[in-house]
């Protein structure tokens, strides 16, 4: 069985999971019946559930979204996120305490967190937290995602950029369609070259297969089926 994951489109520990607590019910109910998990968040919420994550460090590892070190640009970019300080400091917790854990570099946004200085502090960060794994990818652009992007880069005077991302990405304003639209490769693959690069250098591997292969369980090893969990006991 692959593990299951939690939280890839949206955080699990947002503020409103200090008051009902789903997300840890979530994981209790995964617990109780030895189901491996790994969840993504940028929150340092999840520091309340430090205690559960111990006793199941086995079977779980959490993977953290950062975008970047720079405060400045955290507060403009995400402005709802927790200071990348406190983030590595919720890190150290958790990988001084044996549980895996992982830092994902995403959005990688073009001109503005896609520096190679940008890019290596963030891995300098991960390796002074003894992270073994580390993940990343290029912003992917959608009609409602890139105003806030061209707004982001008029605040920090960037706004020459905005005929590079059509470059970049292929398109003329306005986005009219849903569809997520990729970087090409020569701009992804010079990015993805610098973060592989600064990773490998440290001895630190990029992505976490391994991590998810480590945690999988087979079916004989599953005592029962996802059918059989009863999350409304929790609830």
């Amino acid at each position: 069985m692959l593990p299951v994951m939690i939280s890839s489109a949206t955080d699990a520990y947002q503020s409103a999971e200090s008051k009902f607590g789903i997300t840890k019910k979530c994981i209790q109910v995964l617990q109780q019946y030895h189901i491996p998990f790994y969840i993504f968040t940028k929150s340092s919420l999840i520091e309340r559930d430090l205690d559960l994550f111990c006793k199941y460090s086995d079977d779980c590892f959490i993977v953290w979204s950062i975008t970047t070190v720079d405060e400045k640009l955290r507060r403009i970019i995400e402005p709802g996120t927790p200071p990348a300080l406190r983030i590595f400091e919720t890190i150290n917790k958790f990988v001084e305490s044996g549980i895996k854990c992982c830092v994902n570099i995403d959005p990688i946004i073009p001109f503005i967190t896609d520096g190679e200085q940008q890019i290596r502090n963030i891995v300098n960060k991960c390796q002074e937290s003894g992270l073994g794994n580390i993940s990343g990818s290029v912003l992917r652009v959608r009609y409602d995602i890139w105003p806030r992007i061209r707004q982001v880069l008029e605040l920090i005077d960037l706004s020459w950029a905005i005929k590079e991302y059509e470059q970049i990405y292929g398109f003329q304003e306005p986005i009219l369609h849903e569809n997520n639209l990729t970087a090409d490769e020569r701009y992804t693959g010079k990015v993805m070259s610098n973060l592989k690069y600064e990773i490998l250098n440290r001895n630190i591997e990029f992505g976490f297969e391994k991590l998810i292969a480590q945690i999988s369980r087979t079916k004989q090893e599953c005592p029962v089926s996802l059918q059989q969990c009863k999350i409304s006991e929790f609830l």
